[in-house]
């Protein structure tokens, strides 16, 4: 699996990963990096499911769901001691470095975000989010026209967005006119906000390819915390002003979570699923 990261989703993502395999977290930090599962060994008892793709020696236990809340469960392997860390700016990977990043990857995650400085919300690059997807989902595609018809290895990819970006489907609940006016502002003065919207377009386009599969998870304001109970929703449950918070761990359990259980995919792939914490 691969993932570009932003510092602190990549700390949580680590974290998620020892929540579930009780692996050591020392000694690991980086700013924009990459990670990836290598194969791994078969648990001398297989699991109750098999939640990776036929191709993978991956397995884990299903996550368990009650009205789509998720719970943190046991897992029967370990995954996060096979965890390598390539640390880069991604925009500065050529097409080669990135596609040999993706190579041989179930699942590509993209948890870019713009630093919250000046620099940051108007300085270059402004299309970080934007470009960063439409170079992974091309360097998945190149190396599947490697692959033979019979082998193209499916691959699933995940984007983190924001619950302030609409679903480009048109599905979300029509937002009252003060919420539709910041919006509007914010799209023209915050180009970070635009740059959201445009990879959310973008991957929500992504409909040409049979062997990707997406999905981009819209959680609901940041903050700092552990991984607790968590709900997945079609479409942000309130007000565009601070209806609901989510941890960054959850976020990234939330990733971990679907790329290893299968039925959770199935359920929100080609979708973008709202995550917010429960009580």
């Amino acid at each position: 699996m691969t993932a570009i990261q932003h510092t602190p989703t990549l700390q949580y993502t680590k974290q998620a990963l020892n929540q579930q395999h009780n692996v050591d977290n020392n000694n690991y930090a980086c700013s924009r990096s990459h990670w990836r599962h290598r194969k791994a060994r078969r648990a001398p008892t297989p699991p109750t499911e098999t939640t990776r793709p036929s191709h993978s020696t991956v397995q884990a236990t299903p996550t368990r769901h009650v009205n789509n809340e998720i719970s943190p469960n046991d897992a029967s392997e370990e995954y996060a001691d096979f965890l390598t860390v390539t640390e880069a700016a991604v925009l500065d990977l050529s097409d080669e470095e990135l596609e040999n990043l993706c190579s041989g990857c179930d699942a590509c995650v993209s948890c870019l975000g713009h630093n919250m400085t000046f620099q940051g919300v108007f300085g270059k690059p402004r299309r970080l989010v934007t470009d960063a997807a439409k170079r992974m989902c091309h360097a998945i595609e190149t190396n599947q026209s490697k692959e033979k018809d019979s082998k193209i290895r499916m691959v699933k990819f995940i984007l983190m967005g924001s619950d302030g970006v609409a679903n480009p489907n048109g599905q979300d609940e029509k937002r009252t006119f003060g919420e539709r006016f910041l919006v509007f502002l914010l799209r023209y003065l915050i180009p970070p906000h635009r740059d959201n919207e445009t990879a959310a377009a973008y991957i929500s386009g992504k409909t040409d390819n049979p062997n990707l599969e997406w999905t981009v998870i819209r959680p609901t304001d940041l903050i700092d915390g552990s991984v607790t109970k968590y709900e997945l929703l079609p479409r942000p449950p309130g007000s565009l002003f601070g209806d609901g918070v989510a941890t960054r761990s959850n976020v990234a359990k939330s990733m971990v979570d679907m790329i290893l259980t299968q039925s959770l995919w199935d359920e929100w792939k080609f979708k973008m699923p709202v995550l917010h914490d429960l009580n």
